[in-house]
């Protein structure tokens, strides 16, 4: 059996409404990307969190992980320890 992992990236995060993006089209893939993947990564810069944007990608609860740069706020940091999304910061 085959284990698959997406590495995907998103213009909006939230914990309330996880992970969303502008584009309808690239929306579609990731969401089918996401359902097609045993372990889900998403990349995107700091200045992303906090923002829920056009479309819904999806909840956080099939979001395993966030990578993320270094300047992540600390409360959108303590908002993700009550979530079973991971964040990496480098």
């Amino acid at each position: 059996m085959e284990y698959f992992k997406a590495f995907i990236c998103a213009s909006g995060i939230t914990v309330e409404k996880g992970i969303s993006d502008y584009n309808l089209e690239e929306a579609n893939t990731r969401k089918k990307i996401i359902d097609l993947s045993q372990e889900v990564y998403v990349a995107a810069d700091s200045k992303k969190f906090g923002n829920d944007v056009t479309i819904g990608i999806s909840s956080l609860d099939k979001i395993d992980y966030i990578i993320t740069d270094d300047h992540l706020h600390k409360d959108f940091i303590s908002s993700f320890k009550e979530t079973d999304t991971h964040l990496i910061l480098s």
